[in-house]
């Protein structure tokens, strides 16, 4: 650790709270005990007898704007073959993806024929990304499973970022904890027993 010098630390303190232009008042109880607390501080840390120790919290980048769960692939570097290879790929909706409630509302109307299924085209008609009745199929397949391990990652995500905006509204200190124990109850709400929160 370098060396300190007490005085660059007190005219730094003076400089950030301006204390030039305060008045001198009489001294409380309250003011000794916080200078000695800082002097307490700063003479072990002259002695390299402390570390000073920072809580980091976790906050939006931009709280200005809209957020949104996003997903982006993910790749393992294998260093001996070097090579990528793919251990998660997800993208956003956007990228083409289709949520657990689309794929919901498709199958149903599908499903609303009075004599079985309607008509491919039909549907295709009110649901511009279906594209066979095969994939209808693995929808109505995936809608009974409560959505597929992406529409569940989806959910857990959407959960953590709801839980994270309302923790924030609330003015709260957020840590890596916090987001792991908002995925688990997410988790909980749902059928995806492979799905683990590891540790940030």
């Amino acid at each position: 650790m370098p060396r300190i010098n007490i005085a660059n630390v007190i005219n730094l303190l003076i400089t950030t709270f301006n204390i030039a232009n305060f008045g001198v008042s009489p001294v409380n109880r309250h003011e000794v005990e916080l200078h000695n607390a800082i002097s307490d501080i700063i003479k072990n840390a002259v002695n390299d007898d402390v570390e000073i120790e920072y809580k980091w919290e976790l906050e939006f980048d931009d709280p200005s704007k809209p957020h949104d769960v996003q997903f982006v692939d993910v790749y393992d570097i294998d260093a001996e073959e070097d090579n990528y290879e793919d251990k998660v790929c997800i993208v956003d909706n956007e990228g083409g993806n289709v949520n657990l409630n689309y794929k919901r509302k498709a199958v149903e109307f599908w499903n609303s024929g009075k004599k079985g299924h309607l008509a491919i085209t039909a549907v295709q008609n009110r649901f511009r990304k279906v594209k066979s009745v095969s994939q209808l199929h693995r929808w109505e397949e995936n809608v009974m499973r409560g959505g597929s391990n992406r529409d569940k990652l989806v959910f857990i995500a959407e959960y953590v970022l709801s839980q994270f905006q309302e923790a924030i509204d609330r003015g709260s200190i957020i840590h890596d904890i916090d987001l792991r124990k908002w995925a688990l109850q997410a988790k909980e709400q749902i059928d995806f027993s492979s799905f683990r929160a590891g540790n940030c």
